[in-house]
């Protein structure tokens, strides 16, 4: 979903089923890695246990509409995670609020604000 105020998109992704209640202690920060050069960075990342969703929130600098995105989750190798392989999500950046990812300036978010 794209920020309506600022040059920022929150990516969401459900987790059916959802991950055990251990998954919320992960540093998302240190365990996600993007893949893929498209000039946007990783500003939040957040597990919500009850609603299983992982949220990313990045910060861009370059019209971002339809280029691709690669995430990769690495586990930590502590107990109950050494178990589990790195795991990659692939999608193509569109949001679900119907705003293109285009790059705007503060001015433009403010006049966008008074209207």
């Amino acid at each position: 979903m794209k920020d309506t105020a600022s040059n920022a998109f929150t990516v969401t992704y459900q987790f059916q089923p959802g991950l055990n209640p251990s998954y919320a202690s992960i540093n998302w920060n240190t365990q996600i890695t993007q893949n893929t050069n498209i000039n946007a960075s990783i500003t939040n990342l957040h597990y919500d246990i009850s609603s299983r969703q992982l949220s990313a929130t990045f910060a861009y600098t370059h019209y971002l509409n339809a280029l691709p995105l690669s995430l990769s989750f690495s586990p930590p190798t502590s107990t109950p995670f050494n178990l589990l392989t790195t795991q990659t999500l692939n999608s193509t950046l569109t949001t679900s609020n119907n705003l293109n990812l285009d790059l705007y300036s503060d001015t433009e978010y403010t006049y966008a604000r008074i209207i």
